[in-house]
């Protein structure tokens, strides 16, 4: 009688990527689970036609693993014609809240910041965030701030539903009240920051519960825009 084994499936999830995230931006190194050659930023590869996969289910093929199964996991059920996907637009996206990741390593806290595919296509993102402190009632007082971009850009497809999320790594005030930094510098605690996504649009979002993005020396690390897998 032929004997069939059950091997357990495994489930990423985003919070698993966010925390991949978070160690490469103390590690100063990429993500190394999601894959894509570097393109040029006004479109992304889109996938072959048929090809197709759920976020949170079994994988519709049964072939081995390769260079591209992670980027794949990804990916919404959904098949896309061959060609090049358009950028996002700015109506394309939708930004979430940023949200605190537990442990942030030493020396810093680190947020993700998520962007949804509220559109009726497919479209691609690729590339690293730019930041500002957001000037309150006046977005073009708002004060830009020196990104350290931590890994490689990949080119992230979007099919309508689909996520994307970046990980910033800030430097914490230390102290009490005001605080201090350890260089010497001014701390400085916006309730807002305008995170900019290529060739789409500029995005205000608050801290998830409240808070402040307090931090110090006017510089955040960021990862290139990731997918995010295992949500919809």
């Amino acid at each position: 009688m032929e004997r069939r084994t059950n091997r357990p499936r495994i489930r990423t999830t985003g919070a698993v990527l966010a925390a991949v995230a978070a160690a490469a931006l103390l590690a100063a190194c990429g993500p190394t689970e999601a894959t894509g050659a570097a393109g040029p930023s006004a479109g992304v590869p889109a996938p072959p036609a048929g090809a197709s996969a759920a976020p949170s289910g079994p994988s519709a093929g049964t072939g081995s693993p390769g260079a591209g199964a992670t980027a794949t996991a990804g990916k919404p059920s959904a098949s896309a014609a061959p060609g090049v996907l358009p950028a996002c637009a700015d109506a394309d996206l939708k930004a979430s809240a940023a949200r605190d990741v537990e442990p942030s390593p030493v020396g810093s806290y680190v947020v993700t910041v998520e962007f949804t595919n509220v559109g009726g296509h497919a479209c691609g993102v690729k590339g690293f965030p730019t930041l500002a402190a957001a000037g309150q009632g006046s977005p073009d007082k708002s004060l830009p701030l020196q990104v350290q971009q931590v890994g490689p850009a990949v080119a992230v497809q979007l099919l309508p539903g689909a996520k994307t999320f970046t990980t910033l790594g800030l430097k914490p005030v230390l102290g009490e009240a005001d605080g201090y930094c350890p260089s010497g510098a001014t701390p400085f605690a916006p309730p807002s920051l305008v995170v900019g996504v290529p060739e789409a649009g500029k995005y205000q979002v608050g801290r998830e519960g409240g808070g402040l993005f307090a931090t110090c020396d006017n510089k955040i690390t960021a990862t290139a825009f990731l997918p995010s897998v295992g949500k919809k």
